[in-house]
């Protein structure tokens, strides 16, 4: 199995190229974020992560949480 450290998968059945977008945005004064997509899935590659990778990507998966219920009228 490949080294996951960095990385947070993404279902793009729950998310949205332009909400992944809007929340890289916000993020990169606190780390560098890199997008790869494959079929099913949007891999977020962090590096430099000012707060640490691990708080860093949970908390970035918050923020586009937050941006999925207020796209959905939550």
């Amino acid at each position: 199995m490949m080294q996951m450290k960095n990385k947070l998968v993404l279902s793009k059945e729950l998310y949205s190229y332009s909400y992944i977008g809007q929340a890289i945005i916000v993020y990169k004064r606190l780390t560098n974020i890199s997008l790869i997509e494959d079929q099913k899935y949007w891999i977020c590659e962090f590096d430099n992560c000012k707060y640490g990778i691990e708080r860093t990507k949970k908390e970035f998966e918050n923020y586009l949480i937050q941006l999925w219920n207020q796209g959905r009228g939550m």
